[in-house]
């Protein structure tokens, strides 16, 4: 290996091991306003489901709440290990 392939090596190692701040700060925008949405959706959530079922009653929708928080925290992890494993995230939305 002579140097210029020896400098382009170690070029190419720093330059992956810098952080993409912008992603990062708009990961963090997207994480913020999701949970904005959640926290309107929830509220909102309760009337919606006494006016569809007078019936139901705060357990209910306590298990509704709880299986959603439950589907995600189980989701997320296998999505997240799903696409570092394909090194892409375009499979695993298209599946989606």
């Amino acid at each position: 290996m002579n140097e210029k392939e020896k400098k382009d090596v170690v070029n190419n190692d720093i330059s992956e091991s810098k952080t993409n701040w912008r992603s990062m700060y708009m990961i963090t925008g997207f994480c913020f306003f999701d949970g904005l949405q959640y926290s309107m959706f929830i509220v909102s959530l309760w009337p919606y489901l006494n006016t569809i079922d007078p019936t139901a009653g705060a357990t209910f929708f306590g298990i509704i709440t709880a299986g959603f928080s439950l589907g995600q925290a189980i989701g997320s992890p296998v999505l997240g290990f799903w696409m570092n494993r394909v090194k892409s995230s375009k499979s695993t939305i298209i599946i989606l």
